[in-house]
């Protein structure tokens, strides 16, 4: 069984995001035998109905803490883990810069594309869409020299024909916000978030990902769509927030 995660900004000190984990979360998850950790070029060499768990362990946004604290750790551990960046925001403050993700992926980091501005992809037009998922393939690649297979949808928000589109321009498989594990021949990749909300007990209980969780999210991102669309994004945001105070 493969568990995706993903993973935003790690910081030393104060959760300033939703989004944002500590590092003592970051080295819970990174406490599981490193050779438990894969990314999507070695899916294939792994038998998914197996007893085993592995863990594809990926990041979003290209924050400055992928280089300053998660490679350090992911090397001294000899783990590989998957990068979605925005070539917009690459070289700008608190984010990555060229010769960071290019370093990375030197040593075997996994480069993906999380789009080129990180756009909301559903609220674009087609021919937008497909500018944001051209330009940000061709300049990744060109910058690691490297094919970009990937892409990670901003906010996680996707549907059927933009999944096409992807395809289309080039990519193998793309990255979603939606709870799971990874199928054989799928397209969509789900992927489960780990907050800064979240206990020790509930970062092990995703990476356990026991039927009884899964059935568990299955409900959850039904609840989550059903708020979302009544309520609106907006405030479905600020109510989370007030109900993790």
């Amino acid at each position: 069984m493969i568990v995706p995660i993903v993973l935003h900004r790690v910081v030393k000190s104060e959760l300033n995001s939703f989004e944002d984990i500590s590092i003592q979360s970051l080295n819970r998850i990174l406490m599981k035998d490193s050779g438990q950790f894969i990314t999507m070029k070695n899916v294939d060499d792994i038998k998914i109905k197996s007893n085993k768990r592995y863990y594809l362990l990926t990041f979003d946004d290209g924050n400055l803490s992928d280089f300053n604290i998660v490679f350090p750790l992911l090397q001294e551990l000899k783990i590989k883990a998957t990068f979605f960046i925005n070539p917009k925001t690459v070289g700008n403050k608190n984010f990555m810069n060229w010769a960071m993700v290019e370093e990375m992926s030197e040593y075997g980091m996994c480069i993906g594309s999380h789009s080129y501005s990180h756009h909301n992809m559903q609220k674009l037009k087609i021919r937008d869409a497909k500018k944001e998922f051209d330009e940000s393939k061709e300049i990744i690649s060109k910058k690691i020299n490297q094919k970009v297979d990937f892409f990670a949808f901003p906010y996680g928000k996707y549907n059927n024909t933009l999944v096409q589109l992807a395809i289309s321009c080039g990519y193998d498989k793309c990255f979603v916000s939606k709870h799971g594990v990874i199928s054989s021949g799928n397209l969509i990749i789900p992927r489960n978030s780990i907050n800064g909300s979240m206990s020790f007990y509930q970062i092990d209980k995703v990476l356990e990902c026991s039927i009884y969780t899964r059935v568990k999210w299955i409900f959850l991102d039904s609840i989550k769509s059903i708020l979302k669309n009544t309520l609106g994004e907006k405030i479905y945001i600020h109510l989370r927030k007030i109900a993790l105070q």
